[in-house]
């Protein structure tokens, strides 16, 4: 049982610096970058796939339209920051995962398509 403990202080010591950097780099995004990522009438396919994975943790409807009604919202970066993690189901996990766990998608690769949309995957 104290290993189990010592293993989930370790992923949280782990995830929480990377989670605070995601979240300034989100917080720093000007309004015309979340701009850009609503002008798109076709999206390239990892910035659509960044935004499913958004929809989901926030709980609305993973597609085009609702991204960019929710990225026009005034308060979507607060919605970020005040997001709880710990609201998250199995069920929208396994979804997430099943994005994120393509070969192709890193923020890197993201980034080459939309730096906007690079910051929000990094959150």
């Amino acid at each position: 049982m104290e290993q189990l403990a010592q293993d989930a202080q370790h992923d949280l010591d782990t995830a929480e610096p990377a989670l605070r950097r995601a979240m300034e780099t989100v917080e720093k995004l000007p309004a015309a970058a979340i701009s850009e990522i609503r002008t798109f009438q076709a999206p390239k396919q990892l910035v659509v796939d960044v935004l499913t994975c958004l929809m989901l943790f926030l709980g609305d409807q993973p597609s085009w339209q609702a991204a960019k009604r929710r990225l026009g919202d005034t308060t979507f970066i607060n919605q970020l920051k005040i997001f709880n993690k710990d609201e998250i189901t199995d069920a929208k996990l396994s979804r997430i995962r099943r994005i994120t766990k393509q070969r192709n998608f890193t923020i890197a690769n993201v980034a080459r398509q939309s730096r906007a949309a690079a910051a929000l995957c990094g959150w």
